[in-house]
């Protein structure tokens, strides 16, 4: 049967590290990680794993309205049957770890992506945060000043719907780089583009730190604004 927690309220969890595990016996076996307003807290590495392939059985997410911060990894793995394992957030998701992060989705069927609400990279360590898939954001993405996302390493796009802030530093190689409605790389901030593509997402680009274009095509904007 079903399993799981919920925290309302303006509490606060804390744990070293989580494991949500689905059973894909149980059409019911769900395992649901629920903060209502809360902060949750996992300093260590987060696993939530869902083994099954036919869309019939249980699934593993944590729910968050609140705050959730990881420490250290997050494996997302999905049987691929297109059900709800993974981060459901309508609040706010921060990697902040001091150790290099990971962030990976298995997913047999879909197209890869780790969704957020609002994310938010607060991790000081040189290695940074690296995505081994496509992060998709449906709000807003915020770089923290001495924090790095590393979209590079892997060679995957950064989907953001709302506006992006970079007072750290973004990497991306050669798929798109961010994608999303305004991109403001504040000052001391930094966005390094290794593309091979054209980035043509006709988006707003405001510059008041360093935007570094090591491309061979073209760079196509809405408007762009330097040193606002």
């Amino acid at each position: 049967g079903d399993a799981g927690i919920t925290f309302t309220g303006a509490g606060t969890m804390t744990a070293s590290s989580l494991t949500l595990v689905a059973d894909p016996s149980d059409d019911v076996g769900d395992a649901v990680l629920t903060g209502a307003g809360a902060t949750i807290t996992i300093s260590g590495a987060v696993a939530i794993t869902d083994t099954d392939t036919t869309g019939d059985n249980g699934y593993a997410v944590i729910t968050s309205s609140g705050t959730l911060g990881i420490g250290g990894d997050l494996t997302i793995a999905d049987g691929g049957d297109d059900d709800a394992t993974g981060i459901a957030s309508s609040g706010t998701v921060v990697f902040n770890g001091t150790a290099a992060q990971t962030i990976t989705l298995t997913d047999n069927t879909e197209a890869d992506y780790s969704d957020f609400e609002d994310l938010q990279i607060s991790n000081s360590h040189a290695s940074g945060v690296i995505f081994a898939n496509y992060p998709f954001v449906d709000g807003t993405l915020t770089v923290d000043a001495d924090s790095l996302l590393d979209a590079d390493t892997n060679n995957v796009e950064i989907n953001v719907t709302g506006v992006t802030t970079i007072s750290g530093t973004v990497t991306v190689g050669t798929a798109d780089p961010v994608v999303g409605a305004t991109v403001t790389i504040a000052s001391g901030g930094a966005l390094t583009c290794n593309t091979t593509d054209a980035w043509t997402p006709g988006q707003t680009i405001i510059i008041n730190g360093t935007l570094t274009w090591n491309c061979v095509t073209e760079l196509v904007l809405a408007t762009l604004v330097v040193g606002s």
